[in-house]
């Protein structure tokens, strides 16, 4: 599942500053990212910022934790 920087409202790319971090974690769950709070987004960039990945021994698992997240 991919975190993106981007409006709220518009949805349109958005460049700024990261007010606050806080990645989830947990058994099987693991996010691959370089951010972080006070991290600032330049307007040229991918706007991925994070990638979530969940795993679990059956699909409905790995869904059931991200939920929790």
């Amino acid at each position: 599942m991919p975190d993106q920087c981007r409006d709220p409202v518009t949805f349109v790319p958005s460049a700024g500053r990261i007010t606050t971090f806080q990645a989830p974690g947990g058994t099987g769950v693991r996010v691959d990212s370089a951010a972080y709070a006070d991290a600032v987004i330049p307007p040229y960039y991918d706007s991925m910022i994070a990638k979530l990945i969940v795993k679990g021994a059956r699909p409905h698992r790995a869904i059931g934790r991200m939920s929790a997240l």
